[in-house]
């Protein structure tokens, strides 16, 4: 509760006075050793005075008196530079948190976003006013791509209101020269791309005012034919094609391997870019990010600020379907090639006088840049290039406002002078000796706001609802041809390890809607799904073909919520896998320690096949899976992944495309079964422990042993031993104490008495063999007994329907989702007749034609579990065992 408090005190007080707007009122920074970036230099002892927005007095702190009503902000040790600029920036994407907290939370008090909406114009004026916090912005208009028709004209559209424009990769060179005429007139500043058909001399000779991002140079250093017509979209990969022909990008980039004649291109590039004058935006933290994702995806997702990240990225990422994993794809090694290239590049325009300005490409949502946090990565790669700290800590200080001066003609950031305004970063320790000391700070001042660091780190707080409230989910959708030669509509949800919560017990709800192409939205009516626990997967199948159109998963759990969303653009029906042509064939016993799985081509015209390897152990637990590969018609298992002995089960799958989610139809073989040859001490045995509330109002400890299908000898007779120990100890049981069923290869025993909360491990032994087990009790609940006056048919009733229906009474119990089962067994208790399946809110169950054979004598009931899953029901009520007789003639 005073967490509580204190954040909207926090709150209150930001309101206040942002409401002041352009106020005069003082704030002092008292005692600071000052960082003007006028020079590279500390001047000790200072105080800083700020009315407004504004900077108005700078002096020592023994002669500056300070009025009485100032706020007073002691910087005795600290440091106070001035506030950081990301001048390449995207405000947009799904961002759990806003994007301007972020970057004022990071110390960026100014940003330029480069592909600007009328938006980001209000939110630039009410910055401007005080009326909203943030860092101050400057936009650019829509960027103009090249391709779009007339669009030298859309300069004059789209330039109101505007502080600059870009401008981008496919202009033609007719339309850039009287793009740039167009922009001129208009004295509109332009920054963008070098278009691949003007290349850098005819952006110099246009008057182009900046270069947006450093690895435009990069292809200056390639010999490709500029005046070729292509569209938009085989450009970049002509020119790629052509950089791996003419360079040795396996090996990575080496300063060493420059050339005489790349040399020189350098040096002329750079020596042209001098003399223009035109900055270049740094923008090399994407390289660096990109060489992460595609080498180190775990480390890029293990990165702090990854936490920011939109949900729909990271869905995308684990999806292998993000950005920069489909335009490296097949060509990796190209990535740490182009970060050393573009690195080299910049050291070099360092080197020569260039320019340059610090931005990062942050904020668009689909490249992993994460505002505000992106700009100290971007400022440790320029010191690792040879800048000093105070050279590239100048990049987004100083330069940024000059670049502002010549697109707005005010210069008045940047550094920390009487007239400037007021954006600071109060360091513990000095910048100038450390760009990562920026990161320890006391506090941010954005156009004379001050915000305390613990203000800054509440706004990005993990904590923080709007963050939080977030369930992490992908999803996909596929139509699937069985094996039986039927067609399904199959749904994957799968969670991410970030939900914390128990699975599938903490997921409370599970919506899917599809919308058509005209726009109508339907939801559809689920099954219930399988749950793996191996993948933490939701799996969901109906019969039937997909409707077409845009498909939206709303998961909900512990007040949680995530979303994902699929397209279904094209219903296929691919031939079944012929399985006369598999090898090893059904049944088969392997030889080989690392076998040849192959089999047939499926004929089918409509569209390329991709085909993928399934291998489980026979309790289904997944042992290898191949990824999906056009034509692959083979695949040999590596050493090691099939035990000797053990049996196994193996199927293919053919999709239509070898990404899991941009897949959207599939051919499934029947499975089959193999053994491999030798012998093993292991068997495969599942296992579960539940406290049941049993009819007579008594607790009893109920333990399954189910014995897997690779067990090799005759049962029960071959069971030697069985051996259970809890928390507490063996168990007083034995494997005589056991009743064995084996429709089920199922060993069941009930203790008197409620189990003890712990962890279980069950040990079966057959000679030399053994198979082993584990299952936890963590939570004991007292599920009510279902009322057996509710039950219907009742006890003894004669029942003369072929298809009677089963009723009961729901049980009251609000602390957990409660799960119904019907069974249906012989008198003896030896066959199970029928088992529906588990599901909650189910009080009533038809049971098919034929199942309950005419003069037959049956019994029933009703089973309440805390888990429709049997391997995590920890909880189970049992209603009274009702005998019923079904009629000589059945209508």
């Amino acid at each position: 509760m005073n967490q509580f408090k204190t954040y909207w005190v926090i709150i209150l007080s930001l309101f206040l006075f942002l409401g002041c707007g352009k106020d005069e009122r003082i704030t002092a920074f008292k005692s600071v050793n000052l960082v003007p970036m006028t020079e590279e230099k500390i001047i000790e002892n200072q105080t800083v005075l700020v009315k407004g927005d504004r900077i108005f007095k700078i002096g020592s702190a023994d002669k500056i008196d300070i009025p009485q009503n100032a706020n007073v902000i002691d910087g005795a040790g600290a440091y106070l530079m001035p506030g950081l600029a990301d001048m390449h920036v995207h405000l947009k994407g799904d961002w759990p948190l806003h994007q301007l907290d972020l970057y004022l939370a990071n110390g960026v008090t100014t940003v330029r976003d480069l592909d600007g909406r009328d938006f980001m114009l209000q939110w630039r004026d009410e910055i401007k006013a005080g009326k909203r916090s943030g860092p101050t912005l400057y936009v650019a208009a829509q960027t103009i791509r090249g391709y779009e028709k007339n669009a030298p004209e859309l300069i004059e559209i789209r330039k109101s209101g505007y502080d600059c424009i870009k401008l981008y990769s496919y202009f033609s060179n007719e339309d850039y020269q009287k793009a740039m005429q167009i922009a001129k007139k208009h004295k509109l500043y332009t920054v963008g791309h070098i278009p691949f058909a003007v290349g850098l001399d005819g952006i110099i000779s246009a008057g182009m005012d900046e270069i947006a991002h450093v690895e435009e140079l990069s292809f200056e250093l390639i010999d490709f034919d500029r005046t070729r017509n292509l569209k938009p979209e085989a450009w970049l990969p002509y020119v790629i094609k052509t950089a791996i022909q003419q360079n040795k990008i396996s090996s990575g980039f080496d300063n060493k391997d420059i050339n005489k004649n790349q040399k020189k291109r350098i040096s002329t590039l750079t020596n042209k870019l001098k003399s223009a004058n035109i900055p270049v935006c740094t923008t090399l933290v994407i390289d660096k990010v990109i060489v992460q994702k595609l080498f180190e995806p775990d480390a890029f997702l293990a990165r702090p600020q990854s936490m920011y990240l939109p949900q729909t990225y990271k869905q995308a990422f684990l999806q292998g379907k993000e950005k920069h994993q489909i335009q490296f794809k097949g060509i990796k090694d190209l990535a740490p090639f182009k970060y050393g290239l573009d690195k080299t590049l910049l050291g070099e325009l360092h080197q020569a006088g260039v320019p340059i300005v610090l931005g990062t490409d942050a904020g668009s949502g689909v490249m992993g840049i994460v505002p505000g946090f992106s700009l100290h990565d971007e400022l440790r790669i320029l010191v690792e290039i040879g800048m000093t700290p105070y050279d590239a800590i100048a990049t987004g200080t100083v330069n940024a406002s000059k670049v502002v001066a010549a697109m707005t003609g005010k210069n008045e950031f940047g550094t920390i002078e009487v007239g400037k305004r007021a954006d600071f970063i109060l360091v513990n320790k000095n910048p100038l000796e450390d760009v990562t000391n920026i990161r320890d700070n006391r506090g941010v001042m954005a156009t004379g706001v001050w915000f305390e660091k613990s203000v800054l780190q509440n706004m990005i707080n993990p904590e923080h609802t709007n963050f939080k409230a977030r369930l992490p989910i992908a999803a996909a959708l596929y139509h699937i041809h069985t094996p039986d030669d039927k067609f399904q509509t199959c749904m994957e949800i799968v969670i991410d390890k970030e939900f914390d919560g128990k699975l599938p017990d903490d997921i409370d709800a599970v919506e899917v809607t599809v919308a058509d192409a005209q726009g109508t939205v339907s939801t559809l009516d689920l099954p219930h799904p399988e749950y793996d626990e191996q993948f933490r997967d939701l799996f969901y199948c109906f019969d039937g073909s997909p409707p077409l159109g845009k498909y939206t998963f709303t998961v909900t759990g512990k007040g949680l919520t995530g979303r994902a969303t699929d397209f279904q653009f094209v219903n296929r029906f691919i031939p079944l896998p012929d399985i006369s042509t598999f090898k090893p064939a059904d049944g088969e016993i392997v030889e080989s320690k690392a076998p040849t799985f192959s089999w047939g081509a499926i004929d089918y015209q409509d569209t390329d096949l991709y085909y993928r390897l399934v291998i489980h152990e026979i309790s289904g637990k997944r042992v290898l899976t191949t990824a999906s590969v056009q034509g692959r018609l083979s695949y040999t298992v590596p050493e090691g992944f099939l035990k000797p002995g053990k049996s196994y089960q193996w199927q293919l799958r053919v999709p239509d495309n070898d990404d899991w989610v941009e897949m959207q139809n599939r051919s499934d073989s029947k499975w089959l079964t193999f053994k491999m040859a030798g012998t093993t001490n292991e068997f495969h045995i599942s296992a579960g422990i539940k406290n049941i509330h049993k009819p007579d109002d008594t607790f009893e400890t109920g333990i399954d042993i189910i014995i897997g299908k690779d067990f090799p000898g005759n049962l029960p007779e071959d069971i030697d031993a069985i051996t259970v120990t809890g928390p507490g100890g063996d168990l007083p049981i034995s494997k005589d104490d056991f009743t064995y069923y084996p429709q089920f290869k199922d060993f069941w025993i009930g203790i008197p008495g409620s189990p003890d909360i712990g962890t279980y491990t069950f040990t079966v032994m057959a000679g030399q063999m053994k198979g082993t087990a584990k299952d936890t009790v963590s939570t004991l609940r007292n599920i009510p007994i279902p009322d057996k006056f509710s039950l219907s048919p009742a006890q003894g009733q004669m029942l003369s329907v072929s298809s009677p229906s089963f009723k009961w009474q729901p049980v009251d119990y609000p602390f957990v989702p409660v799960y119904y089962q019907l069974v249906i067994w012989n008198p003896a208790l030896t066959e199970r007749i029928f088992e529906s399946q588990i599901a909650t809110d189910m009080h009533t169950i038809t049971v098919p034609a034929g199942t309950l054979k005419p003069g037959r004598t049956y019994v029933w009931w009703v089973r309440v579990a805390d888990s429709y899953n049997w391997s995590q029901t920890q909880n189970r009520t049992n209603s009274e065992r009702i005998t019923i007789q079904m009629a000589e003639q059945l209508e």
